[in-house]
């Protein structure tokens, strides 16, 4: 499903691209954590700002897609001990 202009969506980047540099890139281009999903190079992001994916795309993202799927944000639930 494509990917909402503003708001929660799953962020493509091309494979091999570490988690840790895609929430760089993200942060980068102004959006914000929401959480990373199954698959390393698909993090889950959120913004307010229609340039946001012209922006993250300009800076090495392939693609977007609404965060449902595979591209859901992991959720984390029992005890952590």
């Amino acid at each position: 499903m494509r990917a909402p202009e503003t708001g929660e969506m799953a962020v493509i980047f091309p494979p091999f691209t570490t988690e840790e540099t895609a929430w760089a890139i993200v942060r980068d281009a102004g959006g914000a954590f929401v959480a990373p999903t199954r698959i390393p190079n698909i993090i889950v992001a959120h913004t307010n700002d229609t340039g946001f994916q012209r922006r993250v795309q300009e800076m090495g993202a392939i693609f977007f897609l609404a965060a449902n799927g595979l591209c859901a944000p992991l959720i984390f639930s029992g005890n952590t001990k």
